[in-house]
């Protein structure tokens, strides 16, 4: 089953875990995942005073777990996320690790 992954980008207080609720909610299939609150989550968990000392690769294994808890989703929106320029370049090497595989280009 093919799966969208959106990021949902804003600054602090624009709107954006008002927005994915909202879109859960309106929607069948989607499915938010909070990173600011998984986050915290994590770190409580893991008895750590701040997150944002959180690696790009902990953070990036973080979400991919999630998705993977709700294999039923159509849609993934990621508020939250990513962080830095660290977290994509994880994120994009996680997912070419063990996402879609494209043929090689052949010029006939």
């Amino acid at each position: 089953m093919f799966q969208r992954k959106s990021v949902v980008a804003g600054g602090p207080g624009s709107g954006k875990v008002t927005h994915c609720d909202n879109l859960m909610q309106e929607r069948r299939g989607v499915t938010h995942i909070n990173m600011t609150d998984l986050l915290q989550q994590y770190s409580v968990g893991n008895e750590m005073q701040d997150f944002a000392q959180l690696s790009s690769k902990t953070v990036t294994e973080v979400l991919m777990l999630e998705m993977k808890m709700a294999p039923g989703a159509k849609t993934y929106l990621v508020s939250g996320y990513p962080r830095s320029m660290r977290d994509v370049v994880e994120y994009s090497n996680k997912v070419w690790a063990w996402g879609p595989r494209w043929p090689p280009w052949r010029e006939s």
